[in-house]
């Protein structure tokens, strides 16, 4: 069964990597890739309002899969893609270690890379630091989202 810790932790991840990535980009794409298979992702698209508003269930379903990654104490990596201001229909990723928030090596997100993409992540190696969110003050997302991330917070043990 599934600790509401791991649920929080979960939500931590998703706004650290919101947080770290995010600016004003009209979309972005949260993504996370267990060792064992599968991907499962949110898209969110920037509103008027200038807060990125995600489908209720691919978030939902972004947050299960980390938080199962995180229960299994499985590999799995955390991607956000944003589009790349300097070239038409290219991404820029940015892509870390899910149990260690390291940022991945550029051969390791070489794979992650669609033709014309840039790996932003290798020239900004930021680590990615779930353990310091603690709110949603700093966050631009939606009042759907915002509610969602909030409730997964608040089951913190």
């Amino acid at each position: 069964m599934r600790s509401t810790s791991t649920i929080a932790r979960a939500a931590q991840v998703v706004i650290a990597a919101i947080n770290t990535v995010f600016e004003d980009d009209t979309r972005i794409t949260l993504a996370v890739i267990p060792a064992r298979g599968g991907l499962a992702q949110a898209v969110g698209e920037l509103g008027p309002e200038w807060e990125v508003g995600f489908d209720r269930l691919e978030l939902g379903r972004l947050l299960d899969t980390i938080a199962t990654a995180l229960d299994d104490d499985a590999p799995a990596i955390v991607a956000v893609t944003v589009p790349d201001v300097t070239d038409d229909g290219a991404y820029g990723l940015w892509a870390w270690h899910l149990a260690d928030g390291t940022a991945l090596t550029r051969d390791e997100a070489d794979m992650l890379l669609g033709e014309g993409d840039q790996y932003t992540g290798g020239e900004y190696p930021h680590p990615l630091r779930p353990d310091a969110v603690t709110d949603l003050i700093t966050t631009s997302v939606d009042e759907t989202a915002r509610d969602m991330l909030t409730a997964c917070l608040a089951t913190a043990a």
